[in-house]
């Protein structure tokens, strides 16, 4: 069941209060007002009969009195002209108290939508800044305190809130970056001391070759993780206001994974429609780097990797199809979080440490667009990334 908005219960509760003030009004008011016209009735009843007494004559008092108290429409034969009279008066009178009620009714809740819809502006404009908060711009999202009375104390732990939320990103991010700085030093060093142990023992025994061999896997694993962390913590110091040209952009992605697609026998293609996107022209290529990537690496041999680019509804629609062996359904929200990787055994086979989608998901989400798995099976699957397009 839907749950309806605070300004429609607002408008409802006021109806329905106004319609049961004035049902009761109409009772009250209503009873007085039919006792009235039965004494109009008694009066012209007694009027009839007097108007019967010849001239000169004095009408029996005690009689006309006994006629005009026992005066009733509905005991009265209904042909009488008094009777019809009385009760098209009654009916009028209770058919035009139904009438002002539903108006009253009807107009009082237009009224109080609209009214309400004013005095709940506030909550409104707080709504619409709250869905405007970003990582980047909580300091510059704050409440204005000089508000409603009712709203202050909401605005200043907002507010409140913002500065925590602001100060624990930082803290974040500072530790992200420092720990990735002290440990990619270390790294390079180790890189550098085993290439030189592979120059100065060209002709190692198999034991010391496959160590040399593991440690280099493992080093450079470990300073690509370096470096993705990196990114991911200077994402928001990167201008995203360049105008790019999304086609040429993803034939530079093709052109360096071709290496990689050949080893694998895949096929790559692009097409659809050349678009300007506004955003960071590194970011975006990194974007569609990671996902292209992903697509060779996860694919079939001797499969495909398509990019269809189309524009919907101001918007640019980048879907990224490969041949791979599919995402399940309870995982294809749980890839786009850093460090997660499917279980399954084709997705171990490859290396990686599961934050190239995570920080697609972060680039997406710097510039405004959005990223999920459209579509996946056996098959293969459909990633599809939704950015602004640029007018």
């Amino acid at each position: 069941m839907k749950v309806k908005s605070l300004q429609w219960r607002i408008a409802l509760m006021t109806s329905f209060l106004i319609a049961m003030t004035c049902l009761v009004m109409m009772v009250l008011l209503g009873d007085s007002g039919l006792r009235r016209i039965d004494e109009i009735g008694e009066s012209i009843k007694g009027a009839e009969i007097r108007d019967q007494v010849p001239v000169g004559e004095d009408p029996d008092v005690s009689a006309l009195s006994e006629i005009q108290a026992s005066f009733d429409p509905s005991q009265v034969g209904k042909e009488d002209p008094v009777t019809i009279v009385i009760d098209e008066a009654r009916d009028r009178f209770t058919a035009n108290n139904l009438y002002i009620t539903l108006a009253v009714t009807l107009v009082s809740g237009v009224i109080a939508y609209f009214v309400s819809g004013q005095a709940l502006k506030p909550l409104a404009d707080f709504s619409n800044r709250v869905k405007k908060i970003q990582i980047n711009n909580l300091e510059d999202m704050h409440l204005e305190t000089d508000t409603l009375e009712e709203f202050q104390d909401m605005a200043h732990s907002f507010n409140d809130m913002l500065d925590r939320l602001h100060a624990s990103f930082a803290a974040q991010k500072q530790f992200t970056g420092n720990a990735a700085h002290e440990l990619r030093t270390p790294l390079s060093l180790l890189q550098m001391r085993l290439e030189v142990f592979e120059e100065d023992h060209p002709d190692p025994d198999p034991e010391t070759r496959d160590l040399v061999a593991f440690l280099k896997d493992k080093v450079e694993g470990l300073a690509g993780t370096l470096k993705t962390l990196l990114d991911m913590s200077n994402l928001q110091n990167v201008a995203t206001n360049e105008k790019i040209d999304l086609i040429p952009l993803l034939d530079e992605v093709m052109t360096d994974l071709a290496p990689l697609a050949e080893k694998k026998e895949i096929r790559l293609s692009v097409h659809g429609p050349d678009l300007e996107l506004l955003g960071s022209d590194t970011l975006l290529f990194r974007l569609f780097y990671n996902l292209t990537e992903n697509a060779i690496k996860y694919g079939r041999p001797d499969g495909s990797v398509e990019i269809a680019v189309e524009k919907v509804d101001g918007r640019a629609i980048v879907r990224v199809k490969d041949s791979g062996y599919g995402i399940p359904r309870e995982n294809q929200k749980d890839v786009f979080q850093a460090f997660y990787r499917l279980s399954s055994p084709e997705s171990q086979k490859e290396k990686g440490v599961g934050l190239g989608l995570a920080l697609a998901h972060e680039i997406c989400r710097l510039h405004g667009g959005r990223i999920e798995v459209e579509e996946s099976d056996r098959s293969g699957t459909v990633m599809a990334v939704e950015l602004p397009v640029e007018d």
